[in-house]
């Protein structure tokens, strides 16, 4: 038996899903059309295994083993926690009014994050005041659930950067805006990576200047030009970025374009501009303070 999930009149449109109803031992198992199986944990995707464990528990398939203490040791997630109901129908109902739950909880919380509609803001208002340790925990569940969709990506992502020799020569202010902003870049954060980016290449190039370079730098401002713009082109001219002057504007552009924002790809976001943009970075930080640097 297969059944679809079908959004409420009052709610916006979400994503529909095929849920397959299937009797085993007199009880029925629920699960996502496109995903029967978990997969082999230790041989496979960490987050399509992950996935399909919260799937599970979405649905309502998932019950605790407690010990003599009290305490729950154990949890049965998948088939093993099948509904005991009489019907297929039951056991839809059920499934479905436990994925609709979460639904919900993440809908709220989407809308805790970007805004809310006059319409349903006192409905809203009143579900946060009288949320239950239950509600709360399907809120968790949704981001949990948007994060897997993140984490497979991440593997992938994280093998294309190349190692930076940085660790005894960087400042730590900038360390820590590089792996911020490489983190964003893994969990597609553009506009967050893009705008990081930006900082810590400012940071590593203010960190570069000599007193001497400093008074040019000041000249420059005092001549019309942005503090950034000055800051890359007298580092250029010191050649404490090598041949990538062109890179690091291009890096300063972009995070400009970020806080007006202006950036957007063929695709209608930032994530191949991020991408390029931390490349980029990345290879100005190794040219500033790596294995390719003056002076580290």
């Amino acid at each position: 038996m297969k059944f679809t999930f079908k959004d409420s009149e009052n709610m916006p449109p979400g994503p529909h899903r095929t849920i397959v109803v299937e009797p085993t031992e007199g009880r029925f198992w629920c699960h996502d059309e496109d995903c029967r199986s978990a997969g082999k944990p230790d041989n496979g995707s960490f987050a399509s295994v992950l996935k399909w464990i919260l799937r599970q528990i979405a649905l309502g398939h998932v019950a605790p083993e407690v010990d003599e203490r009290g305490d729950v040791v154990s949890l049965h997630i998948g088939k093993t926690a099948a509904f005991n109901v009489e019907t297929a129908e039951q056991a839809s109902e059920a499934a479905g009014k436990a994925d609709l739950q979460v639904d919900i909880a993440g809908r709220i919380a989407e809308a805790r994050e970007k805004g809310t509609s006059q319409q349903t803001y006192q409905f809203e208002c009143r579900a946060w005041a009288q949320a239950t340790p239950a509600a709360h925990f399907r809120q968790e569940l949704h981001y949990a659930l948007e994060f897997t969709e993140l984490l497979g990506r991440t593997s992938k992502k994280v093998k294309k950067l190349d190692l930076l020799p940085i660790l005894e020569s960087a400042p730590e202010n900038t360390r820590q805006l590089l792996a911020e902003a490489t983190r964003c870049h893994l969990f597609k954060l553009d506009n967050a990576c893009i705008a990081l980016c930006r900082a810590c290449v400012e940071d590593a190039l203010n960190g570069a200047l000599t007193p001497s370079m400093r008074d040019e730098w000041r000249q420059q401002v005092s001549l019309q030009k942005g503090p950034m713009e000055a800051l890359i082109d007298v580092c250029a001219s010191h050649g404490v970025i090598g041949v990538h002057k062109r890179d690091a504007h291009k890096v300063r552009q972009a995070g400009n374009e970020v806080l007006h924002a202006k950036v957007t790809d063929s695709t209608g976001g930032n994530t191949n501009v991020a991408a390029d943009v931390l490349r980029i970075t990345r290879i100005l930080i190794d040219t500033i303070h790596g294995k390719h640097g003056d002076h580290a």
